[in-house]
């Protein structure tokens, strides 16, 4: 799993921390996807939704590379960070008889972005 939150010990000047959500529920939420897929500068994508929701976990169609674990899912109306993608779909395929990989398009249904809540995190940090 890629992602990492840190505490600091001491203030930092002219930056603001990002809102973690205390949400259990983020069904009717849109998401915006916040990532560095493949190495690539930062690529914002909105218009994510949330499906196949339990406590901790959900599925949702970001389009952002599904191999991009550690992209930050943002509540698009309030900016609180609510989730992290820990996987997805394949984004390349090669085909036969071809030297070169060919990226994978999917429909805006498809939800194949596995993610983890932020409330669910902050509930087992809470033992630390």
């Amino acid at each position: 799993i890629s992602y990492m939150l840190i505490e600091l010990n001491k203030e930092v000047k002219d930056r603001f921390p990002i809102v973690i959500s205390k949400k259990q529920n983020l069904d009717q939420i849109n998401l915006t996807a916040i990532g560095h897929q493949l190495g690539l500068p930062m690529k914002v994508a909105s218009g994510a939704k949330v499906y196949d929701e339990d406590e901790s976990h959900f599925y949702t169609n970001s389009d952002i590379a599904g191999e991009t674990k550690g992209t930050m899912l943002i509540n698009s109306s309030t900016g609180v960070l609510e989730a992290f993608l820990l996987g997805g779909s394949k984004n390349f395929t090669q085909r036969d008889n071809e030297s070169c990989l060919r990226s994978n398009q999917k429909d805006d249904s498809d939800a194949n972005e596995f993610a983890m809540k932020t409330y669910f995190l902050k509930e087992i940090l809470k033992n630390f």
